[in-house]
């Protein structure tokens, strides 16, 4: 398994020598502002996570082209024609985790670098902060609007939701959307280039 992974990770012209040129100091405002290499980077590694879990290696899911079809989906041009735009771009964002076993060990399974979600606080906390991505996507793919407010209140502390009207977060949840999906893959590509860029494998071990 980990002669998967390693030519996934070759076939994608990452710079493991030089991290900071995949992921950029700061975070775009707009999704559809995220460098390329981020893209890059993190469909490589999450990828590799898909194939090897269980839950969804036997699934035909694309995490580089799901991607580039959220990218689409942001444009204006999409969003003023596509009356479902937000639960369809959210679709495409919650399939790359779905059915991933984000709480269990389905990142260490992939890339052994990673620290378990049982050991280490800071993988965690950002796991479980996906686990509320998810959960937030997964509401607006079914329309459930209960939990969704309260969600984005637990994620953004500091952001003003707190005092924010129910009504008024409802007329204005797109900006909220969009900044989710793109911490979405931010939060999770901090991991990889922290953990899995410039690591040197060794081919001779394998993966059970």
């Amino acid at each position: 398994m980990d002669e998967l992974r390693d030519n996934l990770i070759a076939g994608s012209g990452i710079p493991v020598a030089e991290p900071q040129q995949v992921l950029p100091n700061e975070r775009p405002g707009k999704f559809t502002d995220i460098p390329d290499t981020v893209i890059v980077s993190f469909s490589t590694y999450m990828q590799v996570v898909l194939n090897m879990s269980e839950g969804t290696k036997h699934q035909s899911i694309d995490v580089k082209k799901n991607l580039e079809n959220t990218k689409n989906m942001f444009r204006d041009g999409v969003k003023y024609n596509d009356d479902l735009w937000m639960q369809h771009t959210a679709a495409s964002v919650r399939e790359i985790v779905g059915f991933v076993n984000i709480d269990g060990e389905d990142f260490y399974k992939a890339h052994s670098s990673i620290p378990t979600y049982a050991t280490n606080q800071t993988i965690k906390d950002q796991l479980d902060r996906i686990i509320s991505i998810r959960s937030y996507l997964s509401d607006v793919v079914h329309f459930v609007h209960g939990n969704r407010f309260g969600i984005i209140q637990r994620l953004y502390p500091n952001d003003g939701y707190s005092t924010m009207r129910k009504e008024k977060f409802f007329q204005d949840e797109e900006m909220a959307f969009e900044k989710v999906c793109i911490d979405f893959v931010y939060t999770l590509n901090d991991i990889f280039v922290k953990y899995c860029v410039g690591v040197v494998t060794d081919n001779t071990q394998t993966t059970v």
